[in-house]
């Protein structure tokens, strides 16, 4: 179909727009983080505060921010025109995408690397190669006390012995792990300290990535140059793919599940496999008390769903009007948990055979974060026939499960340029290349030794608390500026009387009024204040790692994001007088309003009548029959479409018709003039002032003065009122994106 939005253009079906949405929400963090937030919170008893959450919080903000930029058809920076206060809340969605963006595409990059190092005929990290320690699992040799001693083993070396800590060590080393050479009693040197380590995670630390050769984030070290051309390769691969449009997303979003599908299979198959599974759905209800999970409950719902990033609302603005929004949410929502939840029976399948292949517990196989998914998984390929040809498709699943999460950060902080700045609509290519280049830059310490230690601190700081700020204002902006019942009935207007081809909407409409308006901003807050109780700085839990000025560097991400919202609000409120900001509550409960067309712009005007119809407001036109205007009532889209074009296309009423038909309607709450007084490049119209001294000298001696508002569309106009001349005659000047009010 041809596109409703000539200029941002529109989705070429519905499925793309579902399938970029799953694969936004569905990422790395599912293989990864949902798993470990389960082992680390009392198994199965995490799916209780995370079910309850995803209904709370979760979907509800998840619709919020899809009706959202599917009825303005805007992006993250200009969808807040109904509460312009609030604009800051999109700037600060832009800082958060951005941030994500610079640090994700890293790991993207480490997973472009595994798979160009699959293209080899035994696996580099099946067995400990040259870039090992002595703790590596093949580099450690378990005695058979039956015949084999320290000094007398099947490596013909001779070691010293420790019975106590049941190892045998080289020299005089029994204190320092590098001294281990092997294992007495595999158990009393578990005990001990002394760990065997897989060899994908010491691939992981020492060849793949460089962390094990850093002292941590004040010694970052060199470039490693194969992850700089890594890093480079996926900002590429994402600058290609999205210079054309945002229809590029979401085409592979499929073949992940197939992956995952498999290794389950295989992992079914293992020895050890019923024991990871079982930790994974046994419940420790006793942890519920522990607000602790359920802070990590909401936090997950956050990063899993990718919600208040500004990604879902620059995905929908590109949706057709008429969508349902209400059965999107819904599908990808649950879609993109269950996906979690199955990824969790997935990974705990092979924890459960490494537990018994270590000789661990579960919860200390590997590390948590995104390496994780860089050592289980991998380890998980060598156990499958044809290691080579796995090893590619899961990493080929890889990169397709973070691409599509990365196609929609770039595009997020694209859409939200173009909308401000819609001149660089005609240099897309230009705009995407010269973000990418900036955002590969920034992203140049993460090639280093020390990266994932900087990938770890954007990753806690850069979407932490502040989303849950953002979720707060925007709940408080749609429900307490605009109002919710009208918010509701927008979405009634987009979607109809149903969702979901059947259900009615009054179904769940009182259930998204209560969440938006108290539950959700509420259990918001709540995790917020726990989480400020709580903290812990990352220089505390790992000093050695961590400077003092690491937390300092995450503190000034996250205060970024705060800035830009609550400073752009003061910004606003400085700039407006409260007089004004009155009049725009005024004007939102005002139910008759007349509308003159102002027809230099022809999409504007529209554009703003029917946002004042969808609101259920009584709109009033002028209308031509011959020479005579009369002002005609309109109470739908369909009255306005039924007039002839040639009755409703014309300039600013004349004088004489404004004098004899002013109150033929009766007397209105407001009169709503767009751009009237000043022409589209915000150079003076003199007669303006004469429309609106006749208007309201015929309005006051009738004893009534409708709240008046002039709308100014483009910069020059914005910067040129309001003037001491208009603030006599207008109560406030709007300045509404194109084509919205």
């Amino acid at each position: 179909d041809e596109d409703e939005n000539k200029e941002r253009g529109n989705w070429t079906g519905k499925l793309d727009f579902l399938l970029s949405c799953l694969g936004y929400a569905v990422g790395l963090g599912n293989v990864w983080r949902f798993p470990y937030l389960c082992y680390r919170n009392g198994g199965g008893a995490f799916f209780i505060p995370y079910v309850i959450m995803l209904g709370v919080v979760g979907v509800p903000i998840f619709l919020m921010e899809l009706a959202l930029g599917q009825f303005t058809s805007a992006g993250p920076f200009t969808c807040w025109s109904f509460a312009p206060i609030f604009t800051g809340v999109g700037f600060g969605m832009f800082v958060v995408s951005a941030l994500v963006a610079i640090y994700y595409n890293m790991i993207i990059g480490w997973a472009f690397f595994y798979l160009f190092a699959s293209f080899t005929d035994e696996l580099p990290w099946s067995t400990c190669g040259e870039w090992s320690t002595n703790m590596c699992y093949d580099n450690i040799l378990v005695l058979n006390t039956s015949y084999e001693t320290c000094t007398f083993n099947r490596k013909g070396e001779k070691w010293f012995a420790d019975f106590d800590k049941g190892v045998c060590f080289k020299d005089n080393m029994s204190q320092n792990t590098a001294g281990v050479r092997a294992f007495i009693d595999v158990d009393r040197a578990d005990k001990a300290g002394f760990k065997r380590v897989l060899p994908t995670q010491e691939y992981f630390d020492y060849y793949s990535v460089g962390s094990g050769d850093s002292g941590g984030l004040d010694d970052l070290g060199p470039i490693r140059w194969q992850l700089l051309l890594c890093y480079l390769l996926a900002f590429i691969f994402v600058c290609l793919s999205l210079s054309k449009s945002i229809k590029s997303s979401g085409k592979a979003t499929t073949f992940p599940y197939l992956v995952l599908v498999i290794l389950f299979i295989r992992g079914l198959m293992l020895d050890g496999m019923e024991k990871g599974i079982e930790f994974y759905i046994t419940p420790k209800l006793d942890r519920l008390n522990d607000a602790g999970v359920w802070k990590d409950a909401a936090v997950q719902i956050f990063f899993s769903l990718s919600a208040s990033w500004g990604g879902l609302i620059a995905l929908a603005s590109y949706n057709r009007f008429h969508n349902d929004c209400v059965r999107d949410a819904l599908i990808v929502a649950f879609g993109n948990c269950l996906t979690s939840v199955f990824a969790g029976f997935v990974i705990f399948s092979y924890l459960g055979y490494l537990s018994n292949l270590l000789n661990v517990p579960v919860d200390e196989v590997a590390k948590s974060g995104p390496s994780l998914t860089f050592v289980v998984f991998p380890y998980a390929v060598t156990l499958m026939p044809l290691p080579p040809l796995w090893s590619i498709i899961f990493f080929i699943m890889l990169v397709t499960l973070g691409v599509d999460s990365e196609f929609v950060l770039v595009e997020t902080v694209i859409t939200s340029l173009m909308d401000k700045f819609p001149k660089l609509r005609d240099y897309k290519f230009f705009t995407v290349m010269v973000t990418c280049l900036l955002f590969f830059l920034l992203g140049l310490t993460m090639t280093t030794n020390g990266g994932s230690y900087m990938l770890e601190v954007m990753d806690t700081y850069s979407g932490g608390w502040n989303i849950l700020v953002i979720a707060i204002c925007e709940c408080i902006s749609l429900c307490y500026c605009y109002g919710v019942f009208r918010f509701l009935d927008d979405i009634e207007v987009m979607i109809g009387h149903s969702f979901c081809g059947c259900i009615p909407w009054v179904v769940l409409k009182y259930w998204w009024m209560i969440c938006w308006a108290c539950l959700t901003p509420l259990a918001c807050a709540a995790v917020m204040i726990y989480s400020w109780v709580d903290y812990q700085s990352m220089h505390k839990n790992n000093p050695d790692k961590f400077p003092e000025w690491s937390d300092v560097l995450g503190w000034l991400m996250l205060l970024t994001v705060l800035v830009c919202i609550f400073g752009t609000a003061l910004y606003m409120i400085i700039r407006n007088t409260s007089g004004q900001l009155l009049s725009l509550k005024e004007f939102q409960h005002s139910q008759r309003v007349s509308l003159y067309l102002n027809m230099a712009d022809e999409v504007q005007t529209t554009g703003i009548l029917r946002h004042l119809l969808n609101t259920q407001k009584d709109c009033f036109i002028p209308h031509y029959t011959g020479t005579d205007m009369k002002m005609v009532r309109i109470k739908s889209w369909e009255d306005f479409q039924s007039l002839p074009e040639t009755k409703w296309k014309i300039k600013q009423p004349a004088d004489s018709d404004i004098r004899e038909n002013a109150l033929d309607t009766g007397g209105l709450d407001v009169i709503l003039i767009p751009g009237l007084g000043f022409t589209t490049d915000g150079a003076r119209l003199g007669r303006g002032k004469g429309y609106y001294d006749t208007y309201l000298s015929k309005c006051e001696a009738s004893g009534f003065k409708p709240l008046t508002i002039a709308l100014a569309f483009n910069e020059q106009i914005c910067q040129s009122v309001p003037t001491e001349e208009t603030d006599s005659l207008i109560d406030i000047v709007l300045y509404p994106d194109k084509g919205s009010a």
